[in-house]
């Protein structure tokens, strides 16, 4: 990789005309230079393409048509990807200020999978700041909002979402690449890098995220014992993430 590598960063929005200003206008603030923006637009009305065509000179590729859910779009986003990296922002995140994305790169290194932070969540009651725990420990999974992981593309060719998972698929992936590569799976930064706003569409269905990541413990964990701690502490998150709301 060059010594500033080029970070592919994809942006999934339909409809959703104020939160996708406020998120362009934060990818656009990043002064890590070496970077392009793919945008998958689920085919929005006026107003979402309006915004669309005030940031024309900040996306590098748009794409506007109808998709198949969340995870197809990000998958026609890959399609288009040119960089080292990739990290997805979707409309309503953002960086937590203009120096985040130099943040994330400057852990990055060519042997480690992938890179994630710490982050703040957004929602009604204001923001607080979120510790991330390790994505695995112990024989246990923990999934991380996927806005504060960093991907290494050049190493993960195979990087794509299995779209059969319609609310789940980002664990999932999570779970293949640390099985992929165990012994340099992840570097978390201790650092609040990534603002998520709550309330999107895995928030409105945990229930389906719950038998979703139940089949995704057994295609991936052969052991039965394991395969039902690693259920007993996804729900102990739900309910944790639940009350945070």
């Amino acid at each position: 990789m060059a010594a500033s590598p080029l970070v592919t960063i994809i942006t999934v929005v339909l409809n959703q005309p104020a939160k996708l200003e406020a998120t362009l206008k934060s990818i656009s603030s990043q002064t890590y230079p070496n970077k392009e923006l793919i945008v998958i637009d689920g085919g929005s009305m006026e107003a979402g393409q309006a915004v669309l065509k005030k940031h024309t000179q900040a996306i590098t590729h748009l794409v506007s048509e109808p998709d198949k859910g969340i995870y197809d779009a990000m998958n026609k986003g890959l399609a288009l990807a040119n960089g080292d990296w990739v990290q997805f922002i979707n409309a309503g995140d953002e960086y937590k200020d203009k120096e985040s994305l130099a943040t994330f790169l400057a852990s990055a290194n060519t042997s480690t999978s992938l890179v994630y932070s710490d982050l703040y969540l957004r929602n009604e009651k204001g923001i607080q700041e979120k510790k991330q725990k390790k994505i695995y420990s112990k024989g246990l999974f923990t999934n991380v909002c996927h806005q504060t992981v960093l991907y290494n593309r050049a190493k993960l060719n195979m990087l794509n979402f299995r779209t059969e998972y319609e609310v789940s698929a980002d664990f999932d992936l999570l779970m293949e690449i640390y099985f992929f590569d165990e012994e340099s799976f992840a570097v978390k930064i201790d650092d609040p890098l990534i603002v998520y706003e709550q309330g999107g569409f895995s928030d409105q269905n945990l229930g389906q995220a719950l038998q979703e990541r139940t089949l995704q413990f057994q295609h991936h964990l052969k052991n039965p014992v394991i395969q039902k701690l690693n259920l007993l502490n996804l729900k102990r998150q739900q309910i944790k993430h639940q009350n945070s709301q």
